[in-house]
């Protein structure tokens, strides 16, 4: 599986080990696209990926292929400079770093991403927690440009970058 190494996807994740599954970054896949997915539960990035040939990632929430953060640190720091993207290979238990260091897939339930994820047309301004934001925007953007899309008072804010897609919570604005 191969990413871009200007992302910082692991930022996303939950710190805490309450939700050990949001602790780590999912990599789910279908016939047309591979993903790499964090959330804390107040943000959700979701990074582009690569498979390479013969990889296979499970479909479905039933069986999420869960990474550790330090695996892709890993990867990005063992990514050769004439290299645009870092890579880990995923197979069996484990996603491997070019130097070999092998990390175990996690367990757990990840949230069902597509439940989230805002569509319609944006009409509405929301409150946002600018630390969040910046957050969300170090995992998705190279440049901290973000596109954003309101889509109601309560719901959830859709951020595009130029390296992917995540979403912020919004906070009540009413005191």
């Amino acid at each position: 599986m191969r990413f871009n190494p200007k992302s910082k996807i692991e930022g996303a994740c939950k710190r805490s080990e309450t939700r050990y599954a949001m602790t780590s970054v999912l990599l789910r896949a279908d016939a047309r696209v591979a993903e790499l997915v964090a959330t804390d539960g107040l943000i959700l990035a979701i990074v582009p990926c690569e498979l390479d040939e013969g990889e296979h990632v499970p479909h479905g929430d039933a069986n999420p292929l869960l990474l550790p953060p330090e695996a892709l640190a890993e990867a990005r720091k063992q990514r050769a400079k004439s290299q645009p993207n870092a890579h880990l290979a995923i197979n069996g238990k484990t996603a491997k770093c070019l130097n070999g260091a092998e990390f175990p897939y996690r367990e757990g339930a990840f949230p069902r991403v597509d439940d989230v994820l805002p569509s319609g047309v944006p009409v509405v301004k929301v409150g946002l927690d600018v630390g969040l934001l910046k957050r969300l925007a170090d995992a998705i953007s190279t440049d901290g440009k973000l596109t954003m899309e309101f889509h109601g008072p309560h719901a959830p804010v859709k951020a595009t970058g130029d390296l992917g897609t995540g979403v912020c919570m919004p906070f009540n604005t009413r005191k």
